[in-house]
């Protein structure tokens, strides 16, 4: 319980800490770039989320269309999320607003795609499971195996994905394929990271009703800073910083 403690001691001044303290240290020393980044995310994530409620409401396809176009804008976002979050991690210095923007901005292509292909793929889940629900009612065990296989495969390329276009000028498809290869590559930290990422996805959407708070008071953030964090090492042995 002690040790646990000293992660809340506040370190002198030019000393990276390390593992949970390291965690507590960023938060303490950058929560409000944090938390201005989230709101700008959620400025690009604001038209899916309307989609997504008139898409779930009506079911018509002009709120599918809008919700599928929206993640054109909700991919740029999120990357311009990340590149804050690993600026943070790597202890430099951040213009909340111009460096959100100019990320956001120069990989957007990138980003559009790989939100455009993720939310086809997270989608196709989504329709598999209340599919299944309707027609069996229940989801056996090996089934349920599968299903959750896929959803760690795509929660993967959704956490690594974005970390790379952010930081690492890469072709797209050198962009999925490092995904796919680092899922397997990261071992430990990369199954902490993207269990992390699904746990606290889970959390939020089983308390659906307090979304509105949750995503304003920079839950987003919080989860994308903690999966890079946790992510970090292997990041860095693979993509050095003197090489991104």
């Amino acid at each position: 319980m002690k040790s646990f403690w000293n992660n809340l001691k506040k370190a002198p001044a030019g000393v990276r800490r390390r593992g949970l303290a390291r965690w507590f240290q960023i938060l303490e020393e950058s929560f409000m770039t944090l938390f201005w980044g989230n709101l700008l995310c959620l400025v690009f994530c604001l038209p899916f989320f309307v989609c997504l409620f008139f898409f779930l409401q009506i079911g018509d396809w002009l709120s599918g269309l809008g919700l599928f176009l929206s993640l054109g804008l909700l991919g740029p976002g999120v990357t311009g999320l990340n590149f804050l979050c690993m600026q943070l991690i790597r202890d430099k210095h951040v213009s909340t607003g111009s460096d959100f923007f100019a990320s956001a901005k120069g990989d957007w292509k990138q980003s559009a795609a790989l939100a455009w292909i993720l939310g086809i793929l997270w989608g196709s889940l989504a329709w598999a499971v209340g599919l299944v629900g309707l027609t069996q009612g229940s989801l056996r065990i090996c089934l349920s195996a599968a299903l959750l296989v896929s959803a760690f495969v795509m929660m993967g390329l959704t956490v690594i994905g974005f970390q790379q276009i952010a930081m690492v000028r890469l072709p797209f498809r050198g962009v999925l394929g490092n995904g796919l290869a680092l899922i397997l590559a990261g071992g430990g930290r990369a199954a902490a990271a993207i269990g992390f990422s699904l746990a606290a996805v889970a959390l939020c959407l089983d308390f659906y009703q307090y979304c509105v708070w949750y995503l304003v008071l920079g839950a987003p953030a919080l989860i994308v800073f903690t999966a890079n964090l946790i992510f970090y090492p292997v990041f860095e042995n693979y993509f050095p910083e003197e090489a991104s």
